[in-house]
């Protein structure tokens, strides 16, 4: 059975860091308002945190794999931080449409 969290990241192509994080949980709907590169490093290491505290859970995305998680990935790199190794994904367009 899969323990489902839902992620969305909005960020732009002119945009230098991603500037929302939403995180929906148990019907709980959680949002970092990002302004600058330093609050990005901080509330990445806030998102990574939560993936760590829940090594059991899906997160759930729209196009992540082929958008949100590569934007990710490359934020993470540049201020040296990556996805833990229990980080799993369940992509509503990839992996359930297409």
């Amino acid at each position: 059975m899969i323990e489902p969290i839902f992620l969305d990241l909005e960020y732009g192509p002119n945009a230098p860091f991603i500037f929302i994080i939403g995180v929906m949980e148990d019907n709980e709907i959680m949002q970092w308002f990002i302004e600058s590169e330093d609050q990005e490093e901080h509330d990445l290491s806030k998102l990574l945190d939560m993936v760590k505290e829940r090594p059991t859970k899906t997160w759930i995305t729209y196009s992540g794999v082929s958008a949100d998680v590569p934007i990710l990935k490359k934020r993470l790199e540049k201020h040296r931080l990556r996805l833990p190794a229990c980080f799993k994904i369940v992509d509503l367009f990839y992996d359930i449409i297409t």
